[in-house]
């Protein structure tokens, strides 16, 4: 159990650079996603699925972590990896969607998420004492800003504002 919670860096860098990959191949009609399903778009349900997972599990995260004392090293992985599933989720829509460039609250949620992504990734994996004080602040204050940011660009793209 305990090799499980040791996650080697270059797992989740392996899994950044396939989702990039993806991403790019997307991107430039090397990789179709052009299917729809019901009244939109594969990749449309794959960010929503995305987000919907961010939505309930880094809420969960940080609340089975700092009231329910699990141990914040049995739940790090989950966190790690489910993260990062589901910023290939909305990386994969983010890619579909830069064919039709809007740089509105999309753009911005994307660059959020990618904060994340990276102050997540040097939070763990390297302790840089001058900088991880500021990381302390700023990954969770990127998380709630998204988590704000997320029901505008819905309601707007929906047609609702």
């Amino acid at each position: 159990m305990e090799a499980l919670l040791r996650i080697p860096f270059w797992i989740p860098l392996v899994l950044l650079l396939l989702i990039i990959s993806l991403a790019l191949g997307i991107h430039f009609d090397l990789i179709q996603f052009e299917s729809v399903v019901g009244p939109y778009l594969l990749t449309h349900w794959m960010g929503w699925i995305g987000v919907g997972f961010l939505a309930v599990s880094v809420p969960a995260y940080s609340i089975l972590k700092r009231f329910v004392k699990l141990r914040s090293k049995a739940l790090l992985p989950a966190h790690i990896f489910g993260n990062i599933l589901a910023f290939g989720l909305i990386t994969i829509h983010f890619a579909q969607r830069l064919r039709f460039p809007d740089f509105d609250t999309g753009f911005l949620m994307y660059l959020m998420l990618s904060g994340l992504i990276l102050t997540g990734m040097i939070k763990r994996f390297w302790y840089l004492p001058r900088i991880n004080g500021i990381l302390n602040y700023l990954h969770p204050g990127l998380a709630l800003s998204l988590a704000l940011t997320v029901p505008f660009h819905i309601a707007r793209n929906l047609g609702l504002l």
